[in-house]
């Protein structure tokens, strides 16, 4: 019933996020990604990720805001993780789309937070929008907080609104 309890409260934090966005009249991006674990260490599978990106400042084809995401990393202790960063994107108008550059940085810890179980992630990618839908990849390192560092390749899609 706990873990049920975690993922309750991350919708809410969600709905929150979005609820904020829209007071802020800046967009947003949603996305579900497949991480593949490309570390040495292959103990750890590949797993699937839900992101949530709020744009804080958009000028001049540049744009700063905050991601909140939820991995769902099985470890020997845990079964998912919450990732808090901030991210930097520049982006070009083409004939058929936009295309992006991004990079974000911050921190990660399971789903029953205790602020010694805090971690960080690193994450440099590319994404390409048709309309209000994209896709992207990139390349990330999520250093956990039981000196895990899983270097992954996610795939994503999403929607920006």
């Amino acid at each position: 019933m706990q873990n049920n309890n975690y993922k309750i409260s991350f919708f809410i934090v969600i709905i929150n996020l979005v609820l904020l966005s829209s007071l802020t009249a800046f967009g947003f991006d949603l996305s579900v990604n497949w991480n593949w674990n490309i570390s040495q260490d292959t103990s750890y599978k590949s797993f699937f990720g839900a992101a949530f990106f709020i744009s804080l400042n958009d000028s001049k084809n540049t744009d700063f805001g905050i991601s909140l995401e939820y991995l769902n990393i099985e470890t020997a202790t845990e079964t998912g993780f919450i990732g808090f960063s901030s991210y930097g994107k520049y982006y070009t108008e083409t004939s058929f789309g936009t295309f992006s550059i991004y990079g974000k940085g911050g921190g990660i810890f399971p789903l029953n937070f205790d602020f010694s179980s805090t971690g960080y992630l690193v994450s440099a990618g590319a994404r390409y929008y048709v309309t209000n839908f994209f896709i992207g990849f990139n390349y990330s390192v999520l250093y956990l907080y039981n000196d895990i560092k899983l270097d992954i390749i996610p795939i994503e899609i999403g929607i920006h609104f």
